[in-house]
């Protein structure tokens, strides 16, 4: 930023050299310019520390939107590994509860509905782990295109 301004600084000092030195050619050994000159120069140099201003406040716009972001992203890919973990135990208590219910109903202790109702939970615990497994990698993919990974 500061390179810029120097660089603009350099541009209009150049320009008033050279519009100095034809001055100086064209009225013998006098030297001058004019005020106009200088106010467009001033104006000029004005307007780039607006334009940088306004690059700099809207790059740190941008690096407060990747934040927010990368906060998220985060936020949703730890919840749906606590989300995965959790269908993994629901799969394991319905396997047991299914297991349970099928050495029961051999006993017949147990009714065809009981044991079906078991097997109907577990089932869908396989699919609620379904989902957790897909929300997983799109929360984990999210993050890591996020961060640039």
């Amino acid at each position: 930023m500061l390179k810029d301004r120097w660089r603009t600084m350099y541009y209009y000092a150049k320009i008033f050299w050279i519009k100095r030195t034809v001055e100086r050619s064209r009225n013998g050994s006098r030297s001058s310019f004019s005020i106009s000159d200088w106010a467009r120069g001033s104006f000029a140099l004005k307007q780039k520390k607006l334009e940088e201003d306004r690059a700099r406040i809207q790059r740190e716009d941008g690096r407060q939107q990747l934040l927010m972001q990368i906060r998220q992203a985060w936020g949703s890919f730890v919840e749906s590994y606590q989300k995965l973990l959790l269908a993994q135990l629901a799969i394991e208590e319905s396997e047991e509860n299914a297991r349970l219910n099928e050495d029961y109903f051999k006993a017949g202790t147990v009714s065809l509905t009981e044991l079906l109702a078991a097997r109907g939970f577990l089932q869908e615990s396989y699919d609620k782990k379904t989902d957790a497994v897909k929300d997983y990698q799109m929360a984990k993919n999210r993050y890591l295109r996020v961060t640039g990974r």
